[in-house]
Formats: C-alpha cells, structure tokens, sequence
C-alpha cells in the first residue's frame, strides 16, 4: 500500500520536490564576483504591509526594498512557530525529517554531518558569517532560536559584518524582534484597519490589531536604519537582500496554526544585478526557497534540498507546498498541511484536542482568543474554531475562502480534490521521513493531565491563577489594552488609571468604590537631571495576579497578599531612557513604584510622585512644637486638619511625615497616603504644596543622592478601607516588602515576640545591680526579655558585666536588649566592618537583641545603615528594636528580626518638657503610626500618666501591638504596689502579638479606641477614651465564639478618691497632672449575646480578659 502511495505521489506531483538547486547563471563565480548576502528575518510576521496591499500601516521602508527588488505575494513557512520554521530554513530542509518539529524540544541533538546548515556552506566558501541586529554599535545577542543543538562560540564569526577582514565578502542574519507579542502601543485608533474575517469585530480587537501595526512599524523602521548603513558603507548594490518573516502573523488562529495566518509570510529578494527592479511572483514560494537562492548567489553548489532557487530564470513556483505543527511548548498536537494554489488540506491527527486547548502562552499572550471564548459563552460569537473537537480532514478553496472558514472535506462535490491531496500528503510524510513524536495512538487523557500540570506550573511562576475565569481574564486585557481606563483589584472596589496627559506628563488617579480619592495626580522620577514622568509614551502593560499567604505577627498570625499587578513599560522621548512603572491593585489600596535600569550610578534629584487629594477629607497628621525633630524621629503628636489646610497648618513648614490618615466625607471610609519597603534609597516624606495636594519629598533636598545599579523605588502607598476595622486590619504596608531571604533566614528560632523590662524611665540605667533587679523582676513577672539601656558602656570593664547578666539571665529564662548608640557602628568601611565587629561582640557575651538609637533621620545613608544592622543581626541571629529612627515602611516582613522601631510619640515624653501626652493621641495611635507597622510606643507609665487613667494606661498594651513590648513602669511597681496589685493578674497575660484582632463599633480616630484581640483561645478587650470627657460605651461581646465566657474587667473607677503620684516615683516629673482615677477590677460570666455597659472616665479606659468558662487559662 505505501508503495503504491508513493508511485501514485511520484506520478502527480514530482515536479514540486524539486532536484539539484541550479547556480545562478549557471557558472561558477569568482571571489570578486560573489555578492554580499544578507538575511533580514522579522519575528511573527504576516503581509501587513504597504508593499502587499495592506492599508493603514506605514512601510516606506519595506516598500522601498519591494520596489528594488522582486516581491512573492504567495510565500509560506513550512511551520507556524517560531524554532521549528526556523531549524527548516536554515538548514535548507523541513523540520520534521531533522527531528526539529517541536517548538522549544526538550531533548535537542546536533545536526549529523549530512545536514550542513547555510551558514557552514557559507563559511567553507570563504564568508564572513554575522548574526546580529544590523546595527553596529548594536551588540547584543540576536534571537537564533532553533531546536539543534550547536556551538553558540563558534557558529558566528562576528555580531557584526564590519568586523570582516578587508574584500571578504559577508554572509549576515539580522533578526528584528518585531511584530513579536509584547507589541508598542499604536498612538492611533486604526478603527478602519481591516481585520481577518476569523475575529470577531470588538475594541479589543481593535486594540490589539492596532497594536499589532504600530509594531510592525518599528520593524519597517528597523529596516530602513539597515538599507540607510549599507547604502552608506557603499556595499547596498552588491548584496543580496532576502527579507521575510519567520512565520505569519501572532494572533489568533495565526501563529500556531498551519492556516495562511500562521504560515502566510512576506518574502522579497532585492540583487539588482540579478533581479528586475519592482517585479512581483505569484507562484507558490517556501521558505525553504532561501538556502538554495543564497548558495546559488554565492556560486556554492547546493546539496539535493526541497528548495528551489528563487532567482533560477525557469522558476515558476512550487505545485504543492506542506507544512506542519507539532508540540509548542505546553501545547501537544499534530498536524500537517498540504497547499495548492487553490486549495488547502489540514490533517488533525488529534481531533479530540480542541482548537482552543489549554495554553499558559495564549492565556498569557492572545487576547482575542480569550475574548472568543467569552463571546462563545455569551452567545455572541460562533466559529468552527470554538469547536470542542476538530475535523479529521479540512478542505478549503482558498481562493473563494482565504480565511479557511468553510471546510469541504464532507462536501462530494470536492471529494475527489480531498483524496488527491491526502495521498499527496501520505506521500510526503513518507519520502521525507516525518518523525512526528506524537503517534495516533496516544493516550489523550495522559497527554492533558501532563499538559495541565505543565500549564498550572507555567501560571504560578507568572503569579497567576491558573484556574481564573476567562471572564476575568478578558476584564484584565480590557484594562491592559486600555479598551477600559481603570485597573481593578481582585474584589473591583479599588482601581486605578495610569496615563499620559496632553502635556506628556505621566499621570494617575485611584478610585474607591467609584469615588475618586486621589484625582490625577502626577508621577515621575528625575534621575541624572532629566525628568522620567514629563515627555513620556506609556507602552503595553504586563499583568500578573498575586494570591499567597505568609506567617506574621502584629495584629493577626497571618497575613493575605492578594493583588494584580501591572508593570507599564515608559520611555522619556527626548533621551530615549526607558523605565518601567509597577502598579499594584489590592482589595485595600494602590502602591506604585519605579524601576530604572542601569548598570552603574544614577543620581535621583526627586520625584513628583503626588497625591491630588478629594475635597471634604478630614486629614490626620503629627506635629511636633520641637520642629528640628519633628521629622527626626517622627514623634510628634497626632492632631487633625481640614485637608486644605495642610499646607499651612504646621509651624514647622508644609513637609509632613508619613502616614498621612484621611477620613473620607459623610462616613464613606478611610484612606491613607504613605510609603512601604523603603532599602536602598531616601525615606519619603510629605510636602503640602496647597490644592489638597502632597508631593513626595526627601531629606536630601535639591542635592539628590546616588543609587548603585538599576533604581528600584520604595513603593508609593494609598491605603484605603471601609471602617476602622479594615484600616487596622490591613496588612498592605507588609505586602509590599520582599518575603525574607530563606538563606539569611533558614534559622529563625532566635526569634521570638515578648515583653520587656526596663529601667530607664523610671530610674534610669542605674548600676549592674540595678539591672540585674530587673532581669529578677523581670522574671517573676513572667517577661521575656530585659533590656539595659544607655550608660552600660561606662561601667568598669562593661563587656564582662553585660555577660555575666546575660549569664544570670539566661539561667532566668531572660534574654537581654543592649542599647547603642548608633554613632558607634555607623562608619560604612568595608561593608560595616566596625558594625560586624561590635554585633559580633553582642552576641559573643550572650545577648539577644540590640536596642540602636540617635539616628535622626530617613536619608538614604542612614536607611542603609539601618538595613545593614538588620542584615548583619541577623547573621549573627540578633535582634533589633530601632529608636530616633523613621516609622515602620513594612522592613519586618523582610527582616523577622526587626522586633520594633520607635518613629512614635510614646510614653517617655511624659517626663520631657513637651509632655505628657494626651488621651486623644494615644485614641489616635492605632489609626494613624499603627496601621503602617509595629511601634515601640513603651507603654504603662502608672507613676506618671499625665491626663489619662491607669485603666487608660493599662489598655494601651491590648490597643498598641509590637513584637517587642517595652513597659515604661518600674516591674516592682507593677507587681507589688498594693493599689495596683489587683490588676496584676491581667497585665502579667496581656501579650504583645495576636492571632486576631477586631475594632468594634463605635471607635473614631483620637476619640475612642476600642479593640478585641485574642491570643490562642482567650480574647482581651482594650478601650482608650480619647476625650477630656466621659462617655459611655455599650460593648458588644458578639466576637465571641458560643458558650459562656468569665470575664475579668479593669475599669476606670471616678468615684472612688484619685490616687496622689507624689511619691509613687520620686524621679517622676509629673507637672500638673499629680493624681490619676484609679481602676476597679469586677468579674462576670457572659456570652457573645451579651453587651456590656462601660463607663469611660475622662481619659479614660477599659479592659476585660475573656477565657472560656472552665478553662485553666485563668
């Protein structure tokens, strides 16, 4: 039967297989005589062009080739993928008999010795062999893509042909990269650009085929810098120009397909010594054609290939051409393609896979795709190609149906064409020897479950949900492809829109649950004294989609980062510098950032990263009467301001520091302006420049500072939320950090959240003695941690104490904090050798932890000092709380080291000149420093409380979390004055971290603060009276899971005498404020349908520690 297959294709079709290539002219050529050649070959292109009918594109260039030259309006590849057409055409022969048929083969040979490639013919004739982007300044390494293995040292001579020896003439492959996916934007709608007859008319079509042009423009643009460089170098008249693409067009039912679109590619040869300027062929012409054309201009004789050349004078195009399709990537098939001039068959040898199958790079890549399947579903758009299977056998007249949407194979009036082009295909298969890897009888349903495993994997590397809905997907390209302005987050209440203005200045703007909280604002980085943000064009966005989870501490035990990312290409025209901006959209806000690449210094002078704020906002900010240290050590107290006044409300001048917390009009929620994961550059603060407008600001100034390689900006943060409970809630600020190195971090048992004691409030250092007092006190009172503060280092041989309390300690069950001062170990010198030396001697004498203070600033130095602590703490597995320092940008996340930072007006300013602080920053606190990372606020000052009540006080622990909890109060005090013993009991639990936090009803910034937290399974409830008058406070206990509950209360108790603080601590500096409303502890048995009734007392507070009834928590 094979026999007879293939007499009867012998008999029918012999005359297309072609023989030995002829030379041209048919004599050999002297070295003088032979011609440059040059290969241009574009990445995924159809014949979208001027030169081919094509409107609404601009070729000149092209164009300018076609008219020097001879154009072939019918050319085809003999794959519609990208390494396969290509291991074809350089070798002269189809991929399928080199065993090169899969696109990106994972188990690629070498080439036997029979398969010489056009390259090493060219080289043995004496050629100079180039591979390059045709520019020769240019050089970088070209795309060669092919599925042969071969000696990436040696197969080239050069990049360039400017690096031939003198008269050598020279054989170059240029690649141009261009129309490949990750198109440029079109400036132009193009809405009567034709669009194949296969695609359903729709915006995003549109889009994505306008887009599509715009690309292929910047290749034609390419190609003229190339045709302008040889004209130049005088060798344009003497070199062989073979232009083509290296398959047809990457869209839909393109690319991938052995349809004309995936295989229908340009093809023009421009030699004006050889070729009729301006001519046109019409016959059927193969890539395979350029092998034999170029080895027939350089005078080599050819080996016996399917080609043909082009330039022979009896050329008249082949009868029949074949093509084929294997696996790509993670999409298994097999089919082939046999052509006519008239008609076209297709065998699916896989006709259970859908046209459609699962694909991460069609997913990832081909919106149109998705939009059919959407369109599909909704009954708007039908198709063979949204077939759940495929034919066997298709048939089309291509002449009557060029885009192949009639299939006759079932039609008897075209059964007799259908029998001859099968047996011409079994023909070919057999005489060429097609080593197709997939057999028909393959497993199907193994096939798919490899394919999925394949595609899941493909889709988390990206980020993405492998299991999204194509609905989803389409929502997300309509937002890439700019068919809709705004970028959503997961849960579409958040969105933004990033733009160019009509000035060219790069803008955006957020939206909150269709409200619009920031206008368009501006954004940009000036580097090198050029501004990045101002004459700008936006490119094609990438999109990706986050979900994880990750172990924290703080507010809860675990924290969800779920986003969309989006990642906007920008170049700034007059320089041609490029850029990118990352934008991420969360169900709780936006943060965007830049990226500048470089491989050496760049210089930041700024940036105009704005926020453009709504009208009717109420803003929360931190004032400090000490203005040369209000942003120092940002603390200040929180007070708040109509937003419009931001820019003259501080003494200080119009720079606040960050966060900035609004309230939005008529109850609407809360937003917050701030920044997060703040390494390698200058902390940003807020300068109010009038309009309701903030402009990120730096301690720099006008001097900028240097960045070291490709700058990657802090992110630049808007948080926004419902309620309260959403603001407290969100883990937005730790999101946008980097997940800890796991090298730095494999050990992470040195590690662990607490409470410490500490002296210097209360009493100051004092001596050795002293200290170990309170390591003592520290564990009767169940603490953690003791912490020694400023003044060890002048105790006599100061090393050797610090250890043997350490010593003492650890047999405790105490770890001990040293205090430093940050000037000792600031110097940089090989990479903080001074730092390495000292921490290393911390760790050496026993010592858990490090307390480094006085920095007095977020410049980019000593952000860098402060992440070099961080990382070489954690080398020597120390842990750190930083004072005089920045608020928290989210750096725990990264370092699980950092325990705690101050940047917080807290508890210490009571024995200051500018204390004692109010009740209403402490019922502010949680709202505003809180919500962007932990703080070391060092709470629970009895002795010295100023306007608050010691209930007030105690609650401060349960509203203020941190991984490490200073108590400001002398433990002795705490745990033996008789009028405060009652409450010990419930202090001694209170837990610095939780595993779930809730802000009940009723809390308003600076008014009430009140909080539910549970550790495991028992829960507390803290409430802080912001006002200098009662209120009263209904508490609903519905947290509670059921079941009864006993509850332990500590309330204010006005009516009982205020207690007399002259005394308690005679070093206490108490000013006015002599007596404090002591407390009251009572108990009960309640349920989570129960509330109950509280009694706030002018500054006043609350808190209840709840257990399950019967439980031996109590």
């Amino acid at each position: 039967m094979k026999s007879l297959i293939l007499q009867r294709f012998l008999f029918s079709v012999v005359a297309f297989l072609g023989a030995i290539t002829p030379l041209a002219g048919g004599r050999a050529l002297h070295a003088d005589d032979r011609p440059n050649v040059l290969w241009i070959i574009s990445d995924d292109l159809g014949p979208e062009l001027g030169c081919y009918g094509y409107p609404d594109v601009a070729t000149p260039n092209v164009d300018r080739l076609a008219a020097d030259g001879r154009l072939y309006t019918r050319a085809f590849s003999t794959s519609p993928v990208c390494s396969s057409s290509r291991s074809a055409f350089q070798t002269g022969r189809y991929q399928t008999s080199i065993a090169c048929q899969h696109h990106l083969t994972r188990d690629k040979k070498e080439l036997p010795d029979s398969v010489p490639t056009a390259i090493d013919l060219m080289r043995n004739a004496g050629y100079f062999i180039s591979h390059g982007r045709g520019v020769a300044e240019d050089t970088k390494v070209a795309k060669f893509g092919v599925n042969y293995i071969y000696n990436k040292a040696t197969i080239f001579d050069g990049h360039d042909w400017s690096q031939r020896k003198p008269g050598q003439p020279f054989f170059a492959q240029v690649h141009i990269g261009q129309p490949h996916r990750g198109f440029v934007k079109s400036e132009k709608p193009r809405s009567d650009a034709p669009i194949p007859a296969c695609y359903p008319e729709h915006p995003v079509t549109r889009v994505d085929w306008g887009n599509y042009l715009a690309t292929v423009e910047v290749m034609d643009h390419k190609v003229g810098a190339i045709l302008d460089r040889l004209q130049a170098e005088g060798v344009l008249e003497n070199t062989l120009i073979v232009f083509f693409g290296d398959h047809g067009r990457p869209h839909a039912r393109g690319k991938q397909w052995l349809y004309d679109g995936g295989l229908h590619t340009p093809l023009i040869v421009r030699w004006p010594a050889k070729i009729e300027t301006g001519s046109t062929e019409t016959g059927l012409a193969s890539l395979l054609d350029v092998m034999p054309t170029t080895l027939a201009a350089a005078g080599i004789e050819a080996p016996k290939l399917p080609g043909r050349n082009l330039l022979a004078n009896d050329w008249q195009g082949h009868k029949m051409l074949f093509a084929a399709r294997d696996r790509c990537g993670d999409a298994p098939d097999r089919i082939r393609s046999a052509r006519t001039q008239r008609f076209k068959y297709i065998r699916n040898f896989h006709p259970e896979i859908p046209y459609l199958q699962l694909s991460s790079y069609k997913k990832l890549e081909y919106p149109v795709e998705t939009l059919m399947k959407v369109l599909h579903a909704e009954g708007k758009w039908d198709s063979p190609f949204m077939a759940s299977t495929r034919p066997k056998d298709e048939l089309y007249d291509i002449v009557a149906d060029p885009h192949e949407l009639k299939n006759l194979a079932d039609d008897p009036v075209h059964a007799q064409t259908l029998a001859a082009m099968r047996l011409s295909l079994d023909a070919w298969i057999e005489t060429t020897g097609d080593q197709g890897a997939i057999q028909e009888d393959v497993d199907l349903d193994a096939l798919m479950a490899e394919k999925r495993k394949w595609y899941v994997k493909t889709m988390k590397a990206r980020g993405l949900d492998p299991d999204l809905t194509d609905e989803a997907y389409l929502k997300w390209w309509k937002q890439a492809l700019g068919v809709t302005a705004e970028l959503a987050s997961p849960d579409g209440d958040v969105s933004s829109s990033l733009f160019i203005d009509d000035d060219k200045q790069l803008r955006y703007r957020v939206k909150f649950k269709g409200t619009e909280v920031v206008r368009s604002s501006a954004l940009g980085i000036s580097v090198d004294g050029v501004d990045l943000g101002s004459n700008v064009s936006l490119g094609i966005p990438k999109m990706s989609v986050v979900d994880e989870s990750y172990s924290t501490r703080g507010n809860d035990h675990e924290a969800r980062n779920h986003y969309v990312l989006w990642q906007f290409p920008v170049e700034h025209h007059p320089t041609g510098k490029k850029l990118s901006v990352q934008l991420r959209v969360y169900d709780d806000g936006v943060a965007y950032r830049y990226i500048v690449p470089s491989d050496g210094v760049q210089h930041v002078d700024g940036e105009s990263s704005s926020w453009a704020m709504m009208d009717g906002l109420k803003a929360w900010f931190f004032e400090r009467t000490n203005k040369s240290w209000k942003l120092k050590s940002y603390a200040g107290e929180w007070l708040c301001t109509d937003v419009n006044s931001l820019d003259t409300i501080s003494p200080s001048g119009p720079v606040q520091g960050t966060p900035i917390v609004f309230e939005l009009p008529n109850q609407r929620g809360y937003a917050a302006v701030t920044k997060a994961a703040t390494y390698n550059y200058s902390g940003m603060r807020l300068k109010a420049v009038g309009n309701r407008t903030l402009v990120a600001d730096f301690t720099e100034g006008e001097a900028g500072f240097d960045v070291e390689g490709t700058i990657v900006t802090p992110w630049r943060v808007t948080m926004l939320a419902d309620d309260l409970n959403e603001l407290v809630g969100s883990d937005l600020i730790k999101n946008l950090n980097p997940a800890p190195d796991p090298k730095l971090f494999a050990d992470t048992s040195y590690i662990k959240a607490g409470r410490t004691a500490w002296s210097w409030e209360t009493l100051g250092l004092g001596d050795p003695a002293t200290q170990q007092t309170f390591i003592d006190l520290a564990a009767e009172m169940d603490f953690e941690y003791s912490t020694v503060d400023d003044g060890w280092k002048d105790w006599d041989a100061p090393w050797e104490t610090v250890k043997s309390l350490c010593d003492h300690a650890k047999q405790k069950n105490v770890g001990v904090w040293l205090w430093v001062h940050s000037d000792d170990i600031r110097d940089p010198t090989n990479d903080y050798a001074q730092m390495r030396d000292y921490f290393g001697q911390v760790a050496k004498v026993g010592a858990v932890g490090l307390k480094i203070d006085f920095m007095n600033g977020e410049s980019k130095e000593l952000v860098d000092f402060e992440i070099a602590a961080l990382r070489i703490a954690a080398q020597r597995k120390l842990m750190i709380n930083f004072h005089g320092c920045h608020a928290s940008t989210g750096e725990e996340r990264t370092y699980p080291n950092e325990m705690t930072r101050e940047g917080i007006r807290g508890i210490e300013v009571n024995k200051m000149p500018e204390g004692p602080l109010t009740a209403s920053h402490n019922a502010a606190l949680p709202f505003t420093r809180f919500i962007v990372g932990h703080a070391d606020y060092t709470p629970i000052l009895f002795t010295n409380p100023g306007p608050t009540t010691w209930a007030h006080q105690l609650a401060t622990l349960v509203t203020f979390t941190t991984g490490l909890q200073t108590y400001a109060e002398h433990p002795g005090t705490m745990k033996d004055a008789p009028i405060l013993k009652n409450a010990f009991p419930i202090l001694q639990t209170i837990p610095s971290v939780w595993d779930e936090t809730q802000v009940l009803d009723g809390s308003r910034i600076g008014e009430l603060a009140a909080f539910a937290r549970r550790s495991g399974d028992v829960w507390f409830v803290g409430i802080l009276n912001g006002q200098q008058t009662p209120q009263d406070y209904e508490l609903r206990l519905s947290f509670l899971p059921h079941g009864d509950y006993e509850m332990e209360v500590v309330r204010d108790d006005p009516e009982v005498e205020r207690v007399n603080l002259v005394g308690l601590n005679p070093k206490a500096k108490l000013k006015e404020f002599t007596t404090a409303v002591p407390f009251a502890v009572t108990h009960e048995t309640v349920s989570s349908d129960k509330s109950h009734h509280v009694e706030l007392a002018s500054g006043g507070g609350f808190v209840a520690r709840l257990t399950k009834a019967g439980s031996r928590e109590r």
